[in-house]
């Protein structure tokens, strides 16, 4: 674009992931979290997660959002298919699909955002993982998890960098909704102004020390971090 061309803008919206994102893997997951966590702190993980929402629906109740076009993590679809996938999700339970339905309902438009192959490759790597049941399986099994979704990772951030470079268009303004492990944003165009509307690296990092919950650092972190997760989000931002 030219000096003086109008900018895209797109609203970055980090993802906490709920129980019902994980899909047929969250019985086993949730299992395994609760035995790390205990029942209270995992309670208390939720009304984190719930509050975290909460509050980026009250944000985007006084925005503007018709015609804003919405890149959703993991969708591989739009049109009539995409938006029932949203409705499904969004019946079952989904926090995130429940808000892409009210912005979808006020004139925001849904827009293919991932490479389905991607997506269907770290699908299998996290369901195998999760089937382990051997100590040697599951050490073997983490390896191979853990080298292979980091490349899967990048491939898909490039993929996603790529297609809203593609279909954002000028003047143009997007909502990305994108889990906070994602790096995307080095393979988006100069042109393309982005706002945060929580830190991507605080929501990563309340995640991991969720993962390391045994160590105190990791105890108190959660609290800190759990705390500005779930603060209002000012009107001037985006």
């Amino acid at each position: 674009m030219g000096e003086g061309c109008p900018v895209r803008k797109l609203i970055y919206v980090p993802i906490l992931h709920t129980d019902v994102d994980l899909g047929s893997l969250a019985g086993t997951l949730t299992q395994q979290a609760k035995a790390v966590m205990g029942e209270g702190n995992w309670q208390r993980h939720q009304e984190v997660i719930r509050r975290y929402w909460q509050e980026l629906a009250s944000y985007w109740t006084r925005q503007e959002v018709a015609g804003v076009k919405i890149y959703q993590d993991a969708m591989a679809v739009d049109g009539n298919v995409g938006a029932k996938i949203v409705t499904d999700l969004a019946a079952q339970g989904s926090i995130n699909y429940v808000l892409l339905t009210q912005l979808l309902d006020r004139g925001a438009v849904l827009m293919q955002t991932e490479n389905a192959a991607l997506l269907r490759e770290e699908y299998l790597l996290t369901k195998n993982l999760a089937q382990k049941t051997s100590l040697w399986g599951r050490m073997w099994g983490l390896l191979r998890y853990t080298t292979r979704t980091k490349q899967l990772l990048r491939q898909r951030d490039r993929s996603i960098g790529q297609r809203i470079n593609e279909s954002l268009r000028e003047a143009e303004t997007g909502i990305c909704f994108l889990g906070a492990s994602h790096q995307m944003l080095p393979y988006l165009a100069q042109d393309i102004s982005v706002i945060a509307l929580k830190d991507p690296q605080k929501v990563q990092a309340y995640q991991t020390y969720i993962q390391r919950f045994r160590s105190k650092q990791a105890q108190q972190a959660i609290v800190e971090l759990g705390a500005y997760l779930m603060a209002p989000i000012g009107n001037e931002v985006g």
